[in-house]
This record gives structure tokens, C-alpha cells and sequence, in this order.
């Protein structure tokens, strides 16, 4: 599974079994996300985005040294090779979670990012690519992941942003993140 061309085509073989097997389950209750549509599209066509996982798995693999028995989250992994990525990297196939809006996987519990059913502080690390363009609220969703996270522990979250709003009002290269949340 270190092997990026290795893991992706693992996880493509096994995207083409499973729905053949199975059917393609969705989250019922889709409030505060949006793009559902595209994202559906996406599994169903097996839009690759190979590099996008690689680097995160490179991130988490970089921000923290794992620890036995450590419990991830993957957010919106949508195919199996995020996952791969992780069991790679270290993590106890036992100890990673996933879950997204649409899965075709057991791997994958499907759900809402706004509204989690996991307890409160349960993941040394919470790992989230891309997921917050997916959302209505992003606050409400980073709420969330913080409340899954434990105290001392880590959420990895990546978005592509551009250099500068569409009316031109706020420069995000001043842009910081601070969560004050409780």
C-alpha cells in the first residue's frame, strides 16, 4: 500500500467488484452539504485523485508520530485507497474510521460531517481532504470534527483557497484560522 500506483489500482479493483455486489449507499440526511450530486457522480465514475491522497496521507504520516492503538477518522475518503494510505502509513485496519456522504464500501460508514454519530473526544487524529467545499457551514462542520477529536489530539484538514476573494474584499494569504470553539 506504499506504493501510490499499487494502492490506487488495489482500490480501483475492488471499487469495481464491490458495486457490482453492492449497492451504492447514501447519507438520507444531506442538510449543510452541498455539491451531492457531483460528489455521487465522482464514485460512480471513479474519478481518481490519486495525488491528492498521497499528499495527505504524506501529512498525516508528517504531524504526528502514531501511537499503539491510536483511533483516525477519515472524513469523505469517498474510495478505499485514503484508507489503504493510512493502513501504510502504520494505522491498525482496526483503528481507522471512515466515513462519507456516499460508499460503496463496509470500509466506509456513510454519514454527515455536520452530525456524527461517534462520542465526543474518541480520534487521536481526524483526517479531512477537501471536505469543507462540500459544505454549507464549514464552522458547523469544523465544530463537529473538533468535538470527535481528543483534547491533545490532531485534525488534518486540507482546501484548495484562491489567493483572493471573487470581490476582491479580503486578501487570504492574511487569512488565519483560530477556533475558539468550546
Amino acid at each position: 500500500f506504499r506504493i501510490p500506483t499499487i494502492r490506487e489500482r488495489y482500490a480501483k479493483f475492488r471499487f469495481v467488484l464491490f458495486l457490482k455486489l453492492f449497492l451504492i449507499r447514501s447519507e438520507s440526511s444531506l442538510s449543510n452539504v452541498s455539491h451531492v450530486q457531483y460528489s455521487l457522480d465522482a464514485l460512480n465514475s471513479y474519478i481518481s485523485i490519486a495525488d491528492r491522497i498521497t499528499f495527505l496521507v504524506s501529512c498525516v504520516d508528517s504531524a504526528r508520530r502514531r501511537k499503539k492503538g491510536d483511533l483516525l477518522l477519515s472524513l469523505g475518503p469517498r474510495f478505499e485507497s485514503e484508507i489503504f494510505g493510512f493502513r501504510a502509513i502504520g494505522y491498525n485496519r482496526k483503528n481507522i474510521f471512515a466515513l462519507d456522504t456516499n460508499s460503496y464500501s463496509k470500509l466506509i460508514s456513510v454519514g454527515n460531517m455536520h452530525n456524527m454519530n461517534y462520542e465526543n473526544s474518541i480520534f487521536d487524529i481526524v483526517v479531512g481532504g477537501w471536505i469543507l467545499a462540500y459544505s454549507e457551514d464549514p464552522l458547523s462542520a469544523m465544530d463537529e470534527i473538533f468535538r470527535v477529536t481528543k483534547p491533545g489530539g490532531l485534525a488534518v484538514l486540507s482546501w484548495d483557497m484562491p489567493l483572493k476573494s471573487p470581490d476582491s474584499s479580503l486578501d487570504y494569504k492574511d487569512l488565519r484560522l483560530v477556533y475558539g470553539g468550546g
